[in-house]
């Protein structure tokens, strides 16, 4: 699958100290931002509750254990009935495996217009 506009996510995405990268949902894109092509690559702010567990922080570091956060709707995937925090996953392309910190809401709020530049 490729993605409408923009790219998917690659490996060192998810190296500790790497930029964000978020990918959208076509209707996130489309509902959200009205399909405009202008927001890739730009900062977006997503104001996500905290469900579980921690964000990411300074104390995550490129040379500590590699982690990540995960949004509601992939907890009710994959540990319907469990506590992910704790649980590794890993990237297609990556060996190393990438401990579940934290759990945010799938809700995004917001726009571009209170976006950072």
């Amino acid at each position: 699958m490729q993605p409408l506009h923009g790219r998917l996510l690659r490996p060192e995405d998810f190296q500790l100290g790497s930029s964000p990268v978020v990918i959208l949902s076509y209707g996130v894109w489309q509902r959200r931002f009205g399909e405009a092509a202008s927001l890739i690559g730009r900062s977006l702010t997503l104001d996500v509750p905290l469900l579980a567990g921690r964000l990411l922080n300074t104390f995550d570091r490129a040379d500590g254990e590699a982690v990540t956060v995960i949004n509601q709707t992939m907890r009710e995937r994959f540990w319907p009935d469990e506590d992910p925090i704790g649980k590794y996953i890993r990237v297609v392309g990556s060996q190393t495996p990438i401990a579940i910190v934290g759990v945010v809401g799938a809700v995004l709020h917001g726009s571009l217009e209170r976006s950072a530049a």
